[in-house]
This record gives C-alpha cells, sequence and structure tokens, in this order.
C-alpha cells in the first residue's frame, strides 16, 4: 500500500471509488472533487489501483442558512463565540473501496492527513446514521460538538458535527 497527496490525474478514480462507497444521494461532480484534488491524499495498492481517498479543505461551520444546535460545553463555546462563521479546515470526503475496509487504512488517511496540517482546528460532519465514519472519527479523538437539522437530502437527515483540536 502507498498513500501519497492527490493530483488532478485521479479526478476518474476518485469519481468512480466514491460511487462503491456511498449512496447515489451522497455522490459528488467531478467538478467539487477538482476543487479539494490539492490538498488530498489517496491510498493505491500494490497494483497501483487508488482503493482509498482523503479530501480535505476550508469548511464554513454552517452554511446556507443552517442553524447549529450544541450537545456540550465545547459545542455551546463554539456557538457562543460566533466561531460557526469561521472557516475551519475540515474533511470533506473519505471513503476507502468496500474489499479493503476494515484494515484501518481510513485511520492510516486521517493520521496522514493530522502529520501534514498540524496548525489546523480540525472539524467535519457526517450523517447521523454514518456509523462507520462516526465509530473513526471517535477513535481519531474527535469530539461531536453539535448537530445541523436537515443538512442532508435524499433523504432528508441531520448532520452530527465533530470537532478536534490540536
Amino acid at each position: 500500500m502507498k498513500i501519497r497527496k492527490s493530483n488532478s490525474n485521479d479526478i476518474d478514480n476518485i469519481y468512480n471509488l466514491q460511487i462503491e462507497c456511498f449512496s447515489k444521494s451522497d455522490l459528488w461532480y467531478r467538478a467539487i472533487i477538482q476543487q479539494y484534488l490539492d490538498t488530498g491524499f489517496v491510498i493505491e495498492n500494490n497494483n497501483n489501483k487508488l482503493i482509498g481517498v482523503l479530501l480535505h479543505g476550508d469548511i464554513n461551520a454552517c452554511d446556507r442558512g443552517e442553524e447549529f444546535f450544541p450537545l456540550n460545553d465545547e459545542g455551546k463555546d463554539f456557538l457562543n463565540n460566533n466561531l460557526q462563521n469561521e472557516k475551519f479546515n475540515g474533511i470533506v470526503m473519505i471513503c476507502i473501496h468496500p474489499e479493503y475496509q476494515n484494515q484501518g487504512l481510513a485511520t492510516l488517511l486521517v493520521k496522514k492527513y493530522f502529520d501534514m496540517n498540524k496548525q489546523f482546528k480540525y472539524c467535519l460532519f457526517t450523517r447521523k446514521s454514518n456509523f462507520k465514519a462516526i465509530k473513526l472519527y471517535n477513535k481519531m479523538g474527535y469530539s461531536q460538538i453539535g448537530f445541523i437539522p436537515n443538512k442532508y437530502f435524499f433523504p432528508n437527515e441531520d448532520a452530527l458535527f465533530f470537532m478536534k483540536n490540536v
């Protein structure tokens, strides 16, 4: 296995990988993936086949008029300090090909992300039904500090908001 920075040559492989990993309602257009390629990481197997990806970049805690609901003191501090309008560096996509899941590859990608971006406050969202992601994020030291109702569409679902301070 090899981890490397993603680049523009990876666009089709990442697009196809997300089809293997996500429901139809959560698929991204190539143009959106392209925005994050300069900062992402991919994992290739021994045959140089792309089997995993982590894309990250600046994100707002809330956009499109969404409302953030804190779940604990950390979430209340986040809200009270008006940080919901501040940009954070966050994981925007992480997926591992189904044949390679549960082998620690997502953990390797997240560790690489932390190693390369030590100056950030990290945040991310996930569907409340994405139990695999929630387990990974808790394992990597993220804390759930709030939620955003109906952030996701088709089906409508709340987003859980996680943060990790480094």
